[in-house]
């Protein structure tokens, strides 16, 4: 089974895998189902902004007709891009700009309506390939001024929460992507992709957050 985050290990109800997704609502400890999300809300320089604008076109480039896309990195912390071109051909090294530290700065955090406590849901820094393995992202708080901001309207009351993870199907195929060195726990954070919804008291399920993480 793909495991459950270690970070969200507390909050997980309900698990199932289907299609190589794993699927969970949301409980905290206290019991209650409904949640306030919020998110990072970050401001960038214009500066800060050209330099994501130039790495994420090359990034674009390299990856333009690759059936697919993978990320290595050194003992030493040398991270590497290699694409495939066909599904069963070799990998090629693609070379990028460096990529700004601030370039996927974003939270995204639930907070209890019964008890109020909160956990951080997602970390860009920490969370998924790119912030386990390939860490690439700085903390938001590192290098961005930010405030929270409630998602959805200001007005809307707490919600049920269920989130979606893809990861690799086992710890060995997970070793053969990324190489020697990384934990089970590193395994279960480094999530290639991960959706994040409320429901709506009508029923309506409504994405806050879509990430492919990789």
């Amino acid at each position: 089974m793909i495991p459950i985050p270690n970070h969200l290990q507390a909050l997980v109800h309900a698990p199932t895998e289907r299609g190589g997704l794993l699927s969970f609502s949301l409980r905290c400890g206290c019991g209650c189902e409904a949640f306030n999300l919020l998110e990072s809300e970050t401001e960038y320089t214009s500066e800060q902004k050209r330099q994501k604008t130039s790495y994420f076109r090359a990034l674009e480039e390299a990856c333009r007709g690759a059936s697919s896309v993978s990320f290595t990195i050194d003992q030493d912390g040398t991270g590497h891009t290699w694409v495939r071109k066909f599904p069963l051909g070799p990998k090629t090294e693609v070379f990028l700009p460096e990529e700004p530290k601030f370039a996927e700065a974003q939270l995204l955090k639930a907070r209890c309506a019964a008890c109020g406590s909160e956990t951080v849901l997602f970390d860009a820094s920490v969370h998924g390939w790119d912030g386990r393995i390939a860490k690439a992202n700085a903390p938001v708080s590192a290098c961005l001024p930010f405030h929270w901001r409630k998602m959805g309207q200001k007005d809307a009351p707490p919600a049920p929460v269920r989130v979606k993870i893809e990861n690799d199907p086992t710890y060995e195929a997970f070793c053969e992507n990324a190489g020697a060195g990384f934990s089970e726990e590193d395994y279960s954070e480094a999530f290639t992709w991960i959706q994040i919804q409320s429901r709506s008291a009508t029923g309506k399920w409504t994405t806050r957050l879509d990430v492919e993480t990789a």
